[in-house]
C-alpha cells in the first residue's frame, strides 16, 4: 500500500488479535474509555508483541453527569485534563513512551 493504514479498534486487543492483523496496518488507533485514569493501558499495550505505533482514536468524557442528573462541565474538563496528562507522559516521543497522540471524543455531547 502506498498510504499508511491504521485502526480504530475498541481498546486493547489481545496479542492474537496484534499478530493476526499486525502486518496490515501502519499504526493502531484505540478507542478508550475511562474516567480520571487510563491505569495500566499504556503498559498493558507495550507488553503486545508489536512495535507498531498507538494512538488514542477516542478519548475522553461525558459532560453528563449521572449521579446528580445534570450536566457537569467541570467534571468533564478535569477528567479530560488528566487523561491528556497521562497519554503525554507517555508520548512515543520519551524514551519507553509507547503513544503517539490521542484524538478527544466528541466536540460535543450527543
Amino acid at each position: 500500500s502506498t498510504r499508511p493504514i491504521a485502526t480504530a479498534y475498541g481498546s486493547t486487543p489481545d496479542a492474537a488479535t496484534v499478530e493476526f492483523i499486525g502486518d496490515d496496518i501502519d499504526i493502531w488507533g484505540l478507542n478508550h474509555y475511562t474516567r480520571f485514569s487510563f491505569k495500566h493501558f499504556f503498559d498493558d499495550w507495550a507488553k503486545l508483541p508489536t512495535d507498531k505505533p498507538m494512538f488514542l482514536s477516542e478519548y475522553g468524557s461525558d459532560a453528563f453527569n449521572s449521579k446528580e442528573s445534570k450536566p457537569d462541565e467541570a467534571k468533564q474538563a478535569a477528567e479530560t485534563k488528566s487523561l491528556t496528562e497521562e497519554i503525554v507522559a507517555n508520548s512515543s516521543q520519551f524514551p519507553g513512551g509507547v503513544c503517539a497522540g490521542g484524538i478527544i471524543f466528541e466536540f460535543a455531547d450527543e
